[in-house]
Protein backbone atom coordinates (compact mmCIF):
# COMPACT_ATOMS: atom_id res chain seq x y z
CA UNK A 1 0.00 0.00 0.00
CA UNK A 2 1.64 3.42 -0.58
CA UNK A 3 1.70 6.53 1.29
CA UNK A 4 -0.91 8.66 2.12
CA UNK A 5 -1.61 11.97 -0.24
CA UNK A 6 -1.18 14.36 2.76
CA UNK A 7 -2.21 18.09 1.87
CA UNK A 8 -1.58 20.65 4.50
CA UNK A 9 -4.10 23.20 5.60
CA UNK A 10 -4.02 26.19 8.39
CA UNK A 11 -6.18 26.40 11.36
CA UNK A 12 -6.72 29.79 12.86
CA UNK A 13 -8.37 28.18 15.84
CA UNK A 14 -10.95 29.68 18.25
CA UNK A 15 -8.33 31.65 19.77
CA UNK A 16 -6.88 33.88 16.81
CA UNK A 17 -7.20 37.01 16.94
CA UNK A 18 -6.69 37.75 13.21
CA UNK A 19 -9.70 39.93 13.09
CA UNK A 20 -8.66 42.73 10.80
CA UNK A 21 -6.02 43.74 8.06
CA UNK A 22 -4.04 40.50 9.55
CA UNK A 23 -6.54 37.93 8.40
CA UNK A 24 -6.18 38.99 4.47
CA UNK A 25 -2.52 39.19 5.11
CA UNK A 26 -2.77 35.48 6.25
CA UNK A 27 -5.35 34.30 3.14
CA UNK A 28 -2.99 35.98 0.72
CA UNK A 29 -0.08 34.15 2.09
CA UNK A 30 -1.64 30.84 2.13
CA UNK A 31 -3.02 31.01 -1.26
CA UNK A 32 0.35 32.06 -2.30
CA UNK A 33 2.63 29.54 -0.79
CA UNK A 34 0.35 26.71 -1.90
CA UNK A 35 -1.50 25.72 1.27
CA UNK A 36 -4.59 23.44 0.44
CA UNK A 37 -6.94 24.87 2.76
CA UNK A 38 -7.98 27.15 5.53
CA UNK A 39 -10.32 26.20 8.33
CA UNK A 40 -11.73 28.94 10.50
CA UNK A 41 -13.67 27.78 14.37
CA UNK A 42 -16.06 29.31 15.67
CA UNK A 43 -16.25 30.81 19.02
CA UNK A 44 -19.11 33.46 20.29
CA UNK A 45 -17.49 34.79 23.25
CA UNK A 46 -14.26 34.70 21.31
CA UNK A 47 -11.92 37.04 18.92
CA UNK A 48 -11.87 34.44 16.19
CA UNK A 49 -14.23 35.89 13.32
CA UNK A 50 -17.29 34.34 11.88
CA UNK A 51 -16.71 31.55 10.00
CA UNK A 52 -18.91 31.54 7.02
CA UNK A 53 -17.86 35.44 6.32
CA UNK A 54 -14.69 34.72 6.81
CA UNK A 55 -15.10 31.52 4.36
CA UNK A 56 -16.82 34.40 2.19
CA UNK A 57 -14.00 37.30 2.50
CA UNK A 58 -11.28 34.21 1.82
CA UNK A 59 -13.05 33.03 -1.56
CA UNK A 60 -13.26 36.38 -3.15
CA UNK A 61 -9.39 36.97 -2.31
CA UNK A 62 -8.48 33.80 -3.87
CA UNK A 63 -8.57 31.09 -7.23
CA UNK A 64 -7.40 27.76 -5.44
CA UNK A 65 -7.50 27.68 -1.72
CA UNK A 66 -10.42 25.64 -0.47
CA UNK A 67 -12.05 26.93 2.66
CA UNK A 68 -13.97 24.55 5.74
CA UNK A 69 -15.37 24.91 9.12
CA UNK A 70 -13.27 23.26 12.05
CA UNK A 71 -16.27 23.12 13.35
CA UNK A 72 -19.44 25.33 12.62
CA UNK A 73 -21.87 24.96 15.47
CA UNK A 74 -25.25 23.51 13.89
CA UNK A 75 -28.12 23.35 16.75
CA UNK A 76 -29.45 26.86 17.06
CA UNK A 77 -29.00 27.69 13.27
CA UNK A 78 -31.91 27.12 10.48
CA UNK A 79 -30.51 24.38 8.27
CA UNK A 80 -32.49 25.61 5.23
CA UNK A 81 -31.30 29.24 5.35
CA UNK A 82 -27.80 27.48 6.55
CA UNK A 83 -28.04 25.08 3.33
CA UNK A 84 -28.91 28.18 0.76
CA UNK A 85 -26.23 30.12 2.20
CA UNK A 86 -23.29 27.60 2.12
CA UNK A 87 -24.66 25.97 -0.99
CA UNK A 88 -24.30 29.62 -3.06
CA UNK A 89 -21.01 30.01 -1.13
CA UNK A 90 -19.87 26.71 -2.90
CA UNK A 91 -21.17 27.77 -6.45
CA UNK A 92 -19.62 31.68 -5.92
CA UNK A 93 -15.99 29.98 -5.07
CA UNK A 94 -16.07 27.48 -8.06
CA UNK A 95 -16.34 24.78 -5.62
CA UNK A 96 -14.21 24.68 -2.81
CA UNK A 97 -16.58 24.55 0.00
CA UNK A 98 -15.31 21.81 2.73
CA UNK A 99 -18.39 21.70 5.61
CA UNK A 100 -17.82 20.46 8.87
CA UNK A 101 -20.26 20.71 11.97
CA UNK A 102 -20.08 19.89 15.46
CA UNK A 103 -22.48 20.16 18.18
CA UNK A 104 -20.31 22.92 20.03
CA UNK A 105 -18.20 23.42 22.83
CA UNK A 106 -19.54 22.66 26.56
CA UNK A 107 -19.31 25.88 28.45
CA UNK A 108 -23.11 27.57 29.17
CA UNK A 109 -21.62 30.65 27.82
CA UNK A 110 -21.72 29.44 24.11
CA UNK A 111 -24.81 27.46 24.24
CA UNK A 112 -26.23 30.41 26.03
CA UNK A 113 -25.80 32.27 22.64
CA UNK A 114 -27.36 29.11 20.44
CA UNK A 115 -30.67 29.25 22.10
CA UNK A 116 -30.07 25.28 22.64
CA UNK A 117 -30.24 23.68 25.80
CA UNK A 118 -27.31 20.90 26.06
CA UNK A 119 -29.32 18.25 26.25
CA UNK A 120 -31.18 19.10 23.37
CA UNK A 121 -28.50 19.22 21.25
CA UNK A 122 -27.71 15.91 19.60
CA UNK A 123 -31.33 15.07 18.20
CA UNK A 124 -31.29 18.19 16.74
CA UNK A 125 -28.36 18.27 15.04
CA UNK A 126 -28.99 14.97 13.60
CA UNK A 127 -32.16 16.11 12.08
CA UNK A 128 -30.56 19.45 11.12
CA UNK A 129 -27.84 16.85 9.03
CA UNK A 130 -30.77 15.37 7.26
CA UNK A 131 -32.30 18.56 6.01
CA UNK A 132 -28.99 20.20 4.76
CA UNK A 133 -28.63 17.17 2.81
CA UNK A 134 -32.02 16.94 1.63
CA UNK A 135 -31.99 20.66 0.86
CA UNK A 136 -28.77 20.67 -1.24
CA UNK A 137 -30.34 17.42 -3.55
CA UNK A 138 -31.29 17.77 -6.91
CA UNK A 139 -35.59 18.36 -6.62
CA UNK A 140 -37.63 19.37 -3.47
CA UNK A 141 -37.43 18.86 0.25
CA UNK A 142 -40.47 17.39 2.19
CA UNK A 143 -39.26 16.53 5.17
CA UNK A 144 -41.48 15.52 8.34
CA UNK A 145 -39.47 15.68 11.77
CA UNK A 146 -39.46 16.22 15.20
CA UNK A 147 -37.99 19.80 14.95
CA UNK A 148 -38.58 20.85 11.36
CA UNK A 149 -41.42 20.59 8.95
CA UNK A 150 -41.31 20.92 5.32
CA UNK A 151 -43.94 20.17 2.11
CA UNK A 152 -42.46 20.44 -1.25
CA UNK A 153 -39.75 23.21 0.10
CA UNK A 154 -37.76 24.36 -3.04
CA UNK A 155 -34.12 25.46 -1.97
CA UNK A 156 -31.68 27.12 -4.85
CA UNK A 157 -29.23 27.48 -5.64
CA UNK A 158 -27.55 23.77 -5.53
CA UNK A 159 -23.66 23.56 -4.59
CA UNK A 160 -21.84 23.11 -7.27
CA UNK A 161 -20.16 20.62 -6.31
CA UNK A 162 -22.65 17.50 -7.04
CA UNK A 163 -21.70 16.14 -3.28
CA UNK A 164 -21.05 18.12 -0.97
CA UNK A 165 -19.39 16.11 1.71
CA UNK A 166 -20.37 16.79 5.26
CA UNK A 167 -17.33 16.11 7.73
CA UNK A 168 -18.50 15.86 11.33
CA UNK A 169 -15.91 16.70 14.47
CA UNK A 170 -15.65 15.08 17.97
CA UNK A 171 -13.64 12.14 19.73
CA UNK A 172 -16.38 11.11 21.65
CA UNK A 173 -17.56 7.51 21.26
CA UNK A 174 -21.22 8.57 20.66
CA UNK A 175 -19.71 11.33 18.02
CA UNK A 176 -18.14 8.64 16.23
CA UNK A 177 -21.31 6.52 16.32
CA UNK A 178 -22.77 9.85 14.39
CA UNK A 179 -19.66 10.07 11.91
CA UNK A 180 -20.44 6.24 11.42
CA UNK A 181 -24.16 6.91 10.98
CA UNK A 182 -24.73 10.92 9.11
CA UNK A 183 -21.02 12.10 7.91
CA UNK A 184 -18.45 11.42 4.51
CA UNK A 185 -15.33 12.41 6.92
CA UNK A 186 -14.32 12.64 10.20
CA UNK A 187 -12.48 16.00 11.79
CA UNK A 188 -11.11 15.26 15.15
CA UNK A 189 -9.00 17.79 16.54
CA UNK A 190 -6.31 17.75 19.50
CA UNK A 191 -5.84 13.80 18.64
CA UNK A 192 -1.89 13.23 19.95
CA UNK A 193 -0.04 10.73 18.60
CA UNK A 194 -0.44 8.48 22.26
CA UNK A 195 -4.32 8.74 21.51
CA UNK A 196 -4.12 6.91 17.89
CA UNK A 197 -4.42 3.30 19.43
CA UNK A 198 -7.50 4.65 21.17
CA UNK A 199 -8.73 6.43 18.86
CA UNK A 200 -8.31 3.87 16.33
CA UNK A 201 -10.25 1.24 18.21
CA UNK A 202 -13.26 3.60 19.22
CA UNK A 203 -13.60 4.13 15.62
CA UNK A 204 -13.71 0.58 14.61
CA UNK A 205 -15.95 -0.28 17.39
CA UNK A 206 -18.20 2.12 16.08
CA UNK A 207 -17.92 1.47 13.03
CA UNK A 208 -16.45 4.27 11.40
CA UNK A 209 -15.08 3.45 7.47
CA UNK A 210 -11.58 3.93 7.98
CA UNK A 211 -11.77 5.49 4.21
CA UNK A 212 -13.80 8.01 5.50
CA UNK A 213 -11.01 8.70 8.87
CA UNK A 214 -7.54 8.14 6.49
CA UNK A 215 -6.88 7.04 2.47
CA UNK A 216 -6.62 3.81 1.88
CA UNK A 217 -7.90 0.22 3.10
CA UNK A 218 -7.34 1.06 6.84
CA UNK A 219 -4.07 0.21 8.09
CA UNK A 220 -3.53 1.45 12.00
CA UNK A 221 -0.16 2.41 11.14
CA UNK A 222 -1.65 5.41 8.28
CA UNK A 223 -3.92 6.29 11.51
CA UNK A 224 -1.23 6.86 13.57
CA UNK A 225 0.66 8.32 10.85
CA UNK A 226 -1.70 10.78 9.67
CA UNK A 227 -2.54 11.86 13.59
CA UNK A 228 0.64 12.82 14.14
CA UNK A 229 -0.69 16.17 12.90
CA UNK A 230 -4.41 17.59 13.83
CA UNK A 231 -5.89 15.42 11.44
CA UNK A 232 -9.01 15.51 8.78
CA UNK A 233 -9.66 13.66 5.98
CA UNK A 234 -12.65 12.96 3.16
CA UNK A 235 -11.83 10.10 1.21
CA UNK A 236 -9.01 10.08 -0.16
CA UNK A 237 -7.54 13.58 1.32
CA UNK A 238 -5.64 13.57 4.37
CA UNK A 239 -5.37 17.26 5.77
CA UNK A 240 -2.45 18.04 8.42
CA UNK A 241 -4.13 21.13 10.33
CA UNK A 242 -1.03 23.17 12.59
CA UNK A 243 -3.19 26.05 13.97
CA UNK A 244 -2.63 29.60 13.51
CA UNK A 245 -2.99 31.99 16.06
Amino acid sequence: MGEPHVRIGYAFGTRTRLNDEGFATVVDALERLGFDSLWLSERIGGDAPDPLVGMAFAAGRTKRLKFGMSVMVLPGRNPIVLAKELATLDRLSGGRLLPAFGLGVADPHEQQAFGVERAARAKLFDEAIVVLRGAWAEGSLTHHGEHFDYEDLRVLPKPMQSHLDVWLGGNAPSELRRVARLADGWLPSFVTPADADLVAAIAAKYKVKPENVVMGAGSQEILKSAMRAFVSESKSLVTALPTFS
